[in-house]
C-alpha cells in the first residue's frame, strides 16, 4: 500500500515527492527486504554447518562430532534448568524497577523529581526487552554492577535488594550452572571417547 500510494504521487507529479522516500531509512522494520536478508544470514549459518557430514569421513575428526552429538542431551538437560532460573531472576528484576521508567515516572507522579533525567535502572532493568539484554549479557561480564541505582530517588532498600538479585542470579547461573555445565560435558565425553573410534567405524 506504502508503495502504490507514493507510485500515485509520482505519477500525478507531485514536487514534495522524492525518489529518497524508497531508501531504507523509510522503511518499515519488516519491510521485505529486511526479512529476506535476515533468512538469508540465518540460512548461510546452515549452509557452512552441512559441511559438518563430511566430518565422520576423517579419523581424527569423525570421533570428535559423535562425542559432541551425544554431548547433546547433556546440554538440552542443562538449558531447562537455566531457562528456569534465567526466567525467574529475569522477571525479578523487572518487577522491582518496573515503576522507574520514565514514561510510568510521568504518568503516576504529580511532581515530576527526576523527569529527564536517565536512571540506571531504567536503562538497565525499565522494560522487559531491557531486563532480558541487560541479564543475558551479564552471562558474559558485559554488564554493569551499577544497574540497580535509582540515582535521585533515594530508595536504598529497594537498591540494596536489587543488588542482591542481581548477585545471586550471577552466583547460581555464571559460577554455579555454567561450571556444572562443563563438568557435565567434560564426564560425559570421556565417557564416550573410550569408545568414539569404535562407533566412528560403525557411524562411517
Amino acid at each position: 500500500m506504502l508503495f502504490i500510494s507514493h507510485a500515485k504521487q509520482l505519477l500525478a507529479g507531485s514536487p514534495s515527492t522524492s525518489l529518497s522516500i524508497y531508501y531504507r531509512y523509510y522503511w518499515v522494520s519488516f519491510d521485505p527486504i529486511n526479512v529476506a536478508e535476515g533468512l538469508f544470514a540465518i540460512a548461510n549459518i546452515f549452509s557452512f554447518s552441512r559441511i559438518c557430514f563430511l566430518l565422520p569421513a576423517f579419523q581424527h575428526l569423525g570421533p570428535l562430532q559423535i562425542s559432541l552429538g551425544r554431548m547433546m542431551s547433556d546440554i538440552g538437560k542443562f538449558i531447562i534448568i537455566f531457562l528456569i532460573i534465567f526466567c525467574g531472576f529475569m522477571f525479578g528484576l523487572n518487577n522491582l524497577f518496573w515503576y522507574y521508567k520514565e514514561t510510568v515516572r510521568k504518568n503516576v507522579e504529580i511532581t515530576h523529581h527526576a523527569s529527564g533525567d536517565d536512571l540506571s535502572a531504567e536503562k538497565h532493568f525499565g522494560t522487559m526487552a531491557t531486563t532480558f539484554k541487560t541479564v543475558f549479557w551479564s552471562l558474559f561480564g558485559l554488564a554493569e554492577k551499577e544497574g540497580v541505582e535509582l540515582q535521585k530517588y533515594n530508595k536504598r532498600f529497594t537498591e540494596i535488594v536489587g543488588y542482591l538479585i542481581y548477585g545471586a542470579f550471577n552466583i547460581a547461573n555464571v559460577i554455579v550452572l555454567l561450571n556444572m555445565l562443563i563438568a557435565m560435558m567434560s564426564k560425559s565425553y570421556e565417557t564416550i571417547e573410550e569408545h568414539a573410534d569404535v562407533e566412528w567405524k560403525f557411524a562411517r
